[in-house]
């Protein structure tokens, strides 16, 4: 019994070598082994980010782009420093941010909740921006912890 439990043993142990193995290589092949999968530059597509993390990009990255989507009344309560306002409602919402930020830079989306910089960060992406950030939580989680609002 102990020597088929050894045998068993061994056998699992070279099933997942050769099956590691075979994963090497059709990585190699692919050109998808760890060597050449480093993370891109920049963000490819929407990443959802924290306050704390948005806060800290602002305060590193002069080319940070920030775009407030509420609706007038939302933001005649304050907004975000340097955010440029396009309201998620008007009709030539898309065609307004393609023309106000370059699509090559990062852009920081957020509405009152989240909701809205959501769909709004899908409708860029859409149009060609590629380093979409949308601030979890919107203006409602920025004010509740505490970070800058411009009146």
């Amino acid at each position: 019994m102990r020597k088929f439990f050894k045998i068993s043993i061994l056998a699992s142990f070279a099933s997942l070598y050769f099956l590691a193995a075979g994963c090497q290589a059709q990585q190699e092949a692919t050109g998808n082994s760890p060597a050449t999968t480093a993370a891109p530059a920049k963000a490819q597509g929407v990443q959802t980010i924290g306050p704390v993390e948005a806060e800290k990009m602002m305060a590193e990255n002069a080319s940070l782009q920030i775009l407030d989507v509420r609706t007038p009344e939302e933001v005649a309560l304050g907004t975000i420093k340097g955010a440029k306002v396009i309201n998620w409602f008007d009709a030539d919402f898309a065609s307004r941010a393609e023309t106000t930020f370059d699509k090559a830079l990062p852009i920081v989306v957020y509405c009152k909740a989240g909701s809205r910089s959501s769909q709004a960060s899908e409708k860029l992406k859409e149009k060609g921006f590629t380093n979409i950030y949308n601030l979890q939580g919107g203006m409602m989680k920025w004010e509740g912890e505490g970070h800058p609002v411009q009146k």
